[in-house]
């Protein structure tokens, strides 16, 4: 039994042999596939494409105590000149960061002609521009007087004196020194032009605070005299000593105030006058017959006018014509009772009465009042200072 087993599992390897040699000498079958219709496409012409070799920008960020400047350097070969008149300004100045010294000669040149070229056509910009380029050329004195000069025309005067003050605090230097001075005086002469007193008051005071000179303190205290502020004149004057070259200036002043101090001493009334906005002039307020009236302070009238429809009541006088700026106008003479200006009193009071038609004021304060006084105007106090004469 176990030869018949063994007899049966022999031929049944020998015949799979067999089947393995038979199937490795079969040819191998190639599937068919079949092929998807297609429009024939566009012959491509081929082509060489060279392009140069763009790197990404490298940005830098410079950094300062109140801002920061950011620099951007790209690989383009545009000549710095280029970049600079074609509003690479920023790009340009990366260009210029990586330069060497034989080069930012050239650069430096290029820049000041920039900005000259360039300033009346943008203003604002090319300010903008100056203050970056001065950021990363700190050590550039006259690209910084430059900019005070720009300042000046612009009619910046504080920051154009704010900027050199810090350049003399940094360098000592004659040239920032003469500038400084010079601005100075030419901000102080229009303000004075303009009538801008507060403001020239606190820029002297600024002034003193920052330089501790005795020729403003002397400028102060004559604008303080003017406005009969004797008593902060006295205070100003009083921080320079005998040994400044300003002694004598300061005991000339004292001896003004002194004068002028007498001199008001002697005048009997100050009498408030109001400026009117178009400042044409100085109002007054009287009391004719008992009517309040404002009247215009008028040193060019011969006789004081009051609005006919302010006293209906009034007795008329002899009819004259008057010469005005408006041209001839009928009016009459008339006395009142009483005429009445702070603590004066006139009685029996020659006027004219007229139409006057004013939002303002109803009438002139003339001459037949003033003749009966010594009188004087303070415009800064806005006083009329009155003395009864001899």
């Amino acid at each position: 039994m176990f030869q018949i087993l063994l007899s049966l599992f022999i031929g049944v390897i020998i015949g799979w042999n067999f089947h393995i040699y038979f199937m490795a000498l079969e040819p191998k079958k190639i599937p068919i596939i079949t092929p998807i219709p297609t429009t024939t496409p566009t012959p491509i012409k081929s082509r060489i494409v060279v392009e140069k070799n763009i790197c990404k920008p490298k940005i830098i960020i410079l950094k300062s105590e109140n801002n920061s400047t950011t620099v951007t350097i790209n690989s383009r070969k545009d000549s710095f000149k280029d970049l600079l008149y074609g509003g690479g300004f920023n790009e340009a100045m990366g260009i210029y960061m990586e330069a060497n010294e034989t080069k930012l000669k050239e650069y430096r040149l290029v820049v000041n002609e920039y900005f000259n070229n360039r300033y009346k056509k943008n203003p604002q910009k090319i300010i903008d521009e100056i203050v970056q380029y001065i950021e990363l050329e700190p050590n550039s004195l006259d690209t910084k007087l430059y900019l005070v000069d720009i300042y000046k025309e612009r009619g910046e005067f504080t920051k154009a004196i704010d900027m050199l003050f810090n350049l003399r605090d940094t360098e000592d230097n004659s040239t920032i020194e003469s500038s400084l001075n010079s601005t100075i005086s030419e901000y102080i002469k229009r303000l004075k032009k303009g009538n801008e007193l507060k403001k020239l008051i606190s820029f002297l005071e600024d002034l003193i605070y920052r330089d501790g000179s005795s020729k403003y303190i002397i400028e102060l205290a004559q604008i303080y005299s003017e406005l009969e502020d004797y008593k902060r004149v006295e205070e100003l004057l009083e921080n320079i000593d005998s040994s400044s070259e300003y002694s004598a200036k300061k005991v000339s002043i004292l001896k003004e105030i002194k004068a002028k101090e007498k001199e008001l001493a002697q005048y009997q009334y100050k009498i408030p006058i109001i400026k009117i906005k178009s400042g044409a002039g100085y109002i007054v307020h009287a009391v004719a017959n008992g009517v309040e009236i404002p009247l215009l302070i008028d040193t060019g009238a011969t006789y004081t006018l009051i609005d006919k429809d302010i006293l209906p009541l009034i007795n008329l006088e002899k009819e004259i014509t008057l010469s005005t700026a408006g041209g001839l106008v009928s009016a009459n003479f008339a006395h009142l009772d009483s005429f009445i200006l702070d603590n004066i009193e006139l009685n029996s009071f020659k006027v004219t009465i007229a139409p006057f038609k004013n939002r303002a004021f109803n009438g002139l304060l003339g001459m037949n009042f003033f003749n009966r006084f010594d009188f004087k105007i303070d415009q800064h106090k806005n006083l009329l200072y009155l003395k009864m004469k001899d």
